[in-house]
């Protein structure tokens, strides 16, 4: 198969998981900075808990609460004030050529070429590729043709090389 053409779409609550798993699974940084933060917090509290020091330890302490709060609040925004299903809603066809999506609520029409896409990843749901550090095409492994899943994953390896991050 040397095109794979699949229709498909996010809700809210897959845009929320797309989201959360950018943050925290597809690049470990923040998990490592946060197990870190409440690690030197919690010593810190246990060894020296007065001053100016027990207030310290205390951000660090909660630095992970408040990361998540400040995404979750991001994610709630995006939420409420786009119409995520309507701007997801698309048919992509993917080839040698790139990928060209068709908005389907939105009358659109683009074709990105593969030097235009940052990287690509699999998860187990999703192959999702970023066109840049915040822009992204997510398509859904349920919607993909029969042996579509084997064809693209082929399709990514062959044009983006190293840049695909795939099982």
């Amino acid at each position: 198969m040397d095109r794979v053409t699949l229709e498909t779409k996010l809700d809210k609550k897959e845009y929320r998981a797309i989201s959360y798993w950018n943050a925290f699974c597809k690049t470990p940084t923040l998990i490592i900075l946060s197990v870190l933060c409440v690690a030197i917090g919690g010593l810190n509290l246990l060894l020296n808990p007065q001053g100016v020091m027990l207030y310290l330890s205390l951000v660090l302490v909660l630095y992970p609460v408040l990361l998540i709060g400040v995404l979750s609040f991001g994610i709630y925004r995006m939420n409420k004030s786009h119409d995520v299903e309507k701007a997801t809603h698309a048919r992509y066809t993917v080839s040698a050529e790139g990928i060209e999506t068709e908005l389907l609520q939105r009358e659109g029409h683009a074709v990105t070429g593969w030097g235009e896409i940052y990287r690509a990843y699999e998860n187990r749901r999703y192959f999702i590729l970023f066109v840049n550090r915040s822009q992204l095409i997510a398509m859904k492994k349920e919607q993909l043709p029969e042996g579509g899943e084997q064809a693209l994953r082929e399709i990514l390896k062959e044009n983006l090389g190293k840049r695909c991050k795939i099982r």
